[in-house]
């Protein structure tokens, strides 16, 4: 899936520079808000209103650090450090960037992974690698992580049906159209194009169906102000793209 997630950042990058007109005026800063979502959701998951969490994430200063963009590379960065140092400044680290990236599903999946990864570890060499203060890895809830990452792609699953242009996903995140593929639907594309319609961007994967070998297109519609921010990132070369953890 390498070469899908090049091909999307490298397709978003491409809509974002044909865009001739100007920045939409800055982004209300939702922060507060959006935390208070976030953290009733880890409270109480059962009622979790995570589509509201997703669709506050993008007006939030926390998403503005990324655009969008490999969050979930982001999340492995994090987590990599906290492997690297086991200190309590590296934990506290990567628990703020779950809380403050509560709406990626892509980092709620690696935060689960993780924490499954390690436990297998210690299961298989009686050797761990996650630090532990003396209480265990209470810092990470693999269930809650999974049910919160299936809970934001529910809510991109209601955006459409990825069938056409009119009722394309909907997406906020790069990660967001890989994980649809590669866990959702377990596909390879095998030709992407891009296409702008109506002031839109859209992705259109074509995938092939492995049992019938029969071909699919599956649409994305980019989000806006992810759109809008990539364009800034390109410009301003605030966007640094983190080493690939080992």
């Amino acid at each position: 899936m390498k070469r899908l997630a090049s091909f999307m950042l490298a397709g978003l990058m491409l809509a974002a520079s044909v865009r001739a007109a100007e920045i939409a005026p800055a982004l209300q800063n939702r922060d507060a808000e959006y935390l208070k979502l976030a953290d009733a959701a880890a409270a109480k998951p059962a009622e979790a209103k995570w589509c509201d969490i997703r669709a506050m994430y993008p007006e939030t200063s926390f998403y503005r650090e990324h655009l969008g963009i490999e969050v979930e590379k982001r999340t492995m960065e994090a987590g990599r450090r906290m492997l690297m140092e086991k200190t309590i400044d590296a934990v506290a680290d990567f628990r703020d960037f779950l809380r403050k990236n509560a709406a990626a599903a892509g980092a709620h999946y690696y935060a689960a992974y993780l924490y499954n990864w390690n436990n297998d570890l210690v299961k298989q060499k009686m050797e761990a690698l996650l630090p532990d203060f003396g209480s265990g890895i209470d810092y990470i809830d693999p269930v809650f992580e999974k049910k919160a990452a299936e809970g934001l792609m529910g809510c991109l699953l209601k955006t459409g049906d990825g069938r056409s242009l009119a009722t394309a996903y909907q997406v906020v995140t790069v990660d967001e159209e890989k994980i649809m593929v590669e866990k959702y639907f377990r596909v390879e594309p095998v030709k992407i194009d891009k296409q702008r319609e109506n002031g839109h961007v859209y992705n259109i994967l074509t995938v092939q169906i492995p049992e019938s070998g029969q071909r699919q297109d599956i649409y994305f519609q980019l989000d806006d102000r992810l759109v809008q921010g990539a364009r800034e990132a390109q410009e301003s070369g605030k966007i640094k793209q983190p080493e690939k953890p080992n």
